[in-house]
């Protein structure tokens, strides 16, 4: 998505995503319409377009300056190690700590590839939670493509 980046879009039911995210196809917005058919009509959220080379965590800390406050932390780039995971769970608690918002994490990894053999697709999977302890993040393998 290259639409808004860098904006807060505060993003409901009755939404242009391609006036607010862009004409073209983006994980991030496939994410959001996966989102917004599973939310029913009272569906919200706050979208927060972020450029290949950006990162999560200012932007998250940008939504509680203005006031935003959420439940659920949604990262669609893909995870690939426990380190990532455990900074969000660390955002999660820092989140609790000072702006008293209980909030978790749902962090997509990445899917299988056309050719990978299940069984090294979930050896991989497994090494990203491998011994950690992050108990406000779960992961999503981006099994579907709407995941």
């Amino acid at each position: 998505c290259t639409k808004n980046v860098g904006k807060l879009l505060a993003l409901n039911t009755d939404s242009d995503l391609d006036n607010d995210l862009g004409i073209a196809p983006s994980d991030l917005k496939t994410q959001i319409i996966a989102a917004r058919l599973n939310g029913g009509d009272r569906w919200a959220c706050v979208a927060a377009p972020i450029g290949a080379e950006g990162e999560w965590a200012p932007t998250l800390e940008m939504a509680q300056q203005q006031g935003f406050s959420v439940e659920a932390v949604v990262i669609t780039k893909p995870v690939t190690t426990g380190d990532e995971l455990s900074a969000m769970h660390d955002a999660a608690i820092q989140l609790n700590n000072v702006y008293g918002r209980r909030s978790f994490v749902m962090a997509a990894s990445p899917g299988i590839t056309l050719l990978q053999p299940w069984s090294q697709y979930l050896t991989e999977q497994k090494a990203i939670t491998a011994d950690l302890a992050a108990p406000r993040v779960l992961v999503v393998p981006q099994l579907h493509g709407n995941d």
